[in-house]
């Protein structure tokens, strides 16, 4: 009696086992199209996907430092490293993408990633100041050309200082007057503004 029993509580518990395993597969099965879909949805908002936010690593100090491009590929093509991690950042394809191609793809990666370009300096008089504004205060000229080159956001409000670029520039021209920088701010001044730079107080 007592073998009887034990032999029908393991075919009971074999069953039940099968049963809980197949429950399990199904599950799997039905899961697997939500698990890839999710899979791509972190995918294309990582830090590897297009646009690369990795890319933006460190390009404050690449501005600051006016670091040459030593990449080998691209040096004759690209003069600065800032302007090599603006493709990169993008996933622009030299070879291939056409100068508009090239510029949709920097704005889109400027516009999905622009709460990150901040820049903090013993020699910029704004913390987490806009990148822009870093190039103004180190008179970066040619960074300045790209970002009107490319049409970059140049509108961007800073919380520390609660200005655009334009009312920064403005504010260091009243502070300059009458020495040699004046006339350069005034010349940054007007290149932006050409290019749609605003006040705070036109958004």
């Amino acid at each position: 009696m007592r073998f009887a029993f034990l032999g029908f509580f393991i075919m009971f518990s074999l069953v039940v086992h099968a049963q809980e395993a197949d429950c399990e597969t199904e599950t799997e099965k039905e899961l697997k199209p939500m698990i890839a879909v999710a899979a791509v949805a972190v995918d294309s908002t990582s830090d590897n996907g297009c646009p690369n936010r990795k890319k933006f690593k460190n390009i404050c100090m690449m501005i600051g430092d006016r670091t040459l491009n030593d990449d080998p590929a691209t040096e004759k093509q690209v003069k600065y490293m800032y302007q090599k991690r603006l493709l990169d950042a993008g996933c622009v394809d030299l070879a291939k993408d056409s100068e508009q191609v090239k510029a949709e793809k920097i704005q889109n990666a400027w516009k999905t990633y622009e709460d990150d370009l901040k820049c903090n300096s013993s020699t910029f008089d704004v913390r987490d100041g806009h990148i822009v504004k870093y190039a103004v205060a180190d008179k970066f000229e040619e960074f300045l050309d790209d970002v009107v080159k490319y049409k970059l956001n140049l509108n961007k409000v800073d919380v520390s200082d609660g200005m655009t670029v334009l009312d920064y520039i403005e504010a260091h021209i009243k502070r300059s007057k009458g020495t040699a920088l004046e006339p350069k701010y005034k010349s940054y001044y007007d290149k932006l503004k050409k290019s749609g730079a605003k006040h705070k107080s036109e958004l």
